[in-house]
């Protein structure tokens, strides 16, 4: 790999500042840009609820503001598009924009006249494209938080770029945003106002961000492997993966479980004969007929998550508690004991120490519910965490990461530039080799067997001619 050297004549200072950036750790800030050209979606789709995923598993979800106004409302979510009213570029065959996929105002026509809904699996920092409508009424670009608040808006106008950002939402993330006349369905198919946009931008910094991890309600029957009894394997957003088995308690009361099973039936269960599925401790039956899930249920994360948060789905009044515990497997926080439908734990009641590990049991270990005759289902399994990324990939290893690499496929060891293209005018290896000697030879001006930043930097101009040497410091 060979790292950024560009221009060391004239910007030696900007380029240390980027090789340093470089090696260090560091962090998408751009998480979609999207140009609609490829006329669908990340799911192979062009109408309707549409999905684009970014970097670090960011997700986005469009579609329209559920209008139901005179001018063409009654929208069935959104699609891809170069035709139709409220579009400036009608026509044009490879410049795509994304609009609202309204029953049709006339016969042949789709009006585009339903507000565009965008939303992200995560808080972001800034929302920005182009209003590619071809009239000129006024328009606000709506921000929400996760709650589905109203948090920040632009102010109403025609101008082609609208642009929202954490400046103008008081310093809270954004969560949703609505691109209309106003917020929520009394929107533009109210006021013959027409909306498409292209050249959508989310920005945001996901190292630091708490996001949903993973929701789970058991439907499905059987894990992310197929499985639905034992050792049960879910994996969720940003490579999260819970690992689901039992407490290994061997009470009088039906312990001795083999894992856990997802279920509609036996003991311990609210939801038994429904269609609506659980998890339980898969038991030894306690009598020949029925599972009676009393053993405790627990469940490991490959990382270090910041809450959880489940239903007890148990048909019985005893008290449980909920553990949390470090990677180490030292308990670091619990619930209180309780009858309580909703289970939560988060780092605030664990000295802000991420969760790696929970137990929904009587007592943390092998002497839990099985010996005192209590029983665990759960459902509606949420997590939340944050992701950090550690490493930028860096596919030509070019030294650039891929996320600035404008040529992404240069040679292997072949000097580029700071975008990542075969660069010109760089120095020889011969040359840097007479650069580090000069160094070597100039830099130690006060004679303290040391080079300073000034004197490398002097070093530097004299090898380069930009000034001539001094007379170096003689200790004799």
């Amino acid at each position: 790999m060979n790292y950024v050297i560009v221009n060391l004549k004239k910007n030696f200072l900007t380029q240390i500042v980027i090789l340093f950036f470089l090696t260090s750790v560091c962090y998408s800030s751009e998480l979609i840009r999207i140009n609609f050209n490829s006329g669908h979606d990340s799911e192979n789709k062009s109408e309707g609820d549409l999905i684009f995923y970014g970097t670090d598993g960011f997700k986005v979800i469009f579609s329209d503001d559920n209008s139901d106004g005179e001018y063409g409302g009654d929208a069935n979510g959104v699609h891809i598009t170069n035709k139709d009213t409220g579009n400036i570029k009608l026509g044009l065959t490879d410049d795509f924009v994304l609009g609202a996929l309204n029953t049709n105002y006339s016969a042949d026509e789709n009006f585009h006249s339903s507000g565009i809904v965008a939303d992200f699996n995560c808080g972001v920092e800034l929302v920005k494209f182009l209003d590619t409508d071809d009239d000129t009424t006024v328009k606000t670009l709506y921000a929400f938080d996760k709650e589905g608040n109203l948090i920040g808006n632009t102010q109403a106008a025609s101008q082609i770029t609208f642009q929202i950002d954490t400046s103008m939402t008081e310093g809270k993330l954004i969560y949703k945003i609505e691109f209309d006349t106003s917020a929520g369905t009394d929107g533009g198919s109210h006021h013959q106002t027409y909306f498409t946009i292209d050249d959508f931008v989310v920005e945001g910094d996901l190292s630091n961000a708490t996001q949903s991890l993973i929701d789970i309600n058991f439907n499905s029957g059987f894990d992310t492997n197929g499985v639905s009894q034992g050792n049960l394997i879910f994996r969720g957003n940003f490579d999260l993966e819970v690992s689901c088995t039992d407490d290994d308690s061997d009470g009088s009361f039906g312990g001795n479980a083999e894992g856990v099973h997802i279920t509609n039936k036996n003991h311990g269960n609210i939801k038994a004969g429904t269609s609506d599925l659980v998890l339980g401790a898969f038991n030894d039956p306690f009598d020949s007929t029925m599972n009676y899930h009393s053993s405790g249920i627990v469940c490991k994360f490959n990382y270090g998550v910041s809450l959880i948060k489940f239903m007890d789905t148990d048909d019985d009044t005893t008290t449980k508690t909920l553990y949390a515990f470090d990677k180490n497997d030292n308990v670091i926080g619990q619930t209180n004991a309780g009858t309580q439908k909703v289970f939560q734990i988060d780092t605030t009641m664990t000295n802000g120490q991420l969760i790696h590990k929970f137990e929904f049991d009587t007592s943390p270990g092998t002497d839990g519910g099985a010996s005192q005759q209590t029983y665990f289902t759960i459902d509606d399994l949420h997590i939340e965490g944050q992701h950090y990324t550690t490493e930028c990939n860096d596919t030509d290893q070019d030294g650039v990461p891929d996320q600035w690499d404008n040529c992404p496929s240069t040679n292997n060891n072949s000097w580029v530039n700071n975008m990542g293209c075969p660069a010109e005018g760089l120095y020889t290896e011969e040359q840097l080799n007479q650069i580090i000697s000069h160094i070597l030879t100039w830099g130690d001006l006060n004679g303290d067997k040391k080079i300073g930043l000034s004197e490398a930097i002097h070093a530097l101009k004299v090898s380069s001619g930009v000034t001539e040497p001094e007379i170096k410091y003689n200790s004799q």
